[in-house]
């Protein structure tokens, strides 16, 4: 897992590897998602993906990249300068 905070939120600031250390970052990233937002699965980038909106604002797109069937890596992008183009 990759992510990208740009100083602006608590992302990681270095790649997390493995499954359960992968597993704990996700349930720990998502108890920090603000109250009342809503985590919808679309096509980011031309893959499959996540993006939580907080009203209509994105505050995080996750990205998955997949080889032979598996997640192979996951892009999380939460840099609110970043996530200007996403919309619902």
């Amino acid at each position: 897992m990759v992510s990208d905070g740009g100083g602006f939120t608590g992302a990681p600031r270095t790649a997390i590897h493995g499954r359960e250390r992968v597993a704990r970052a996700a349930v720990i990233l998502s108890a920090r998602r603000p109250y009342g937002s809503l985590a919808r699965i679309f096509r980011v980038n031309d893959g499959p993906g996540i993006i939580i909106h907080s009203g209509r604002t994105p505050v995080l797109a996750a990205t998955f990249h997949l080889a032979k069937g598996a997640i192979e890596v996951i892009h999380v992008v939460s840099n609110p300068e970043k996530l200007t183009g996403v919309a619902l």
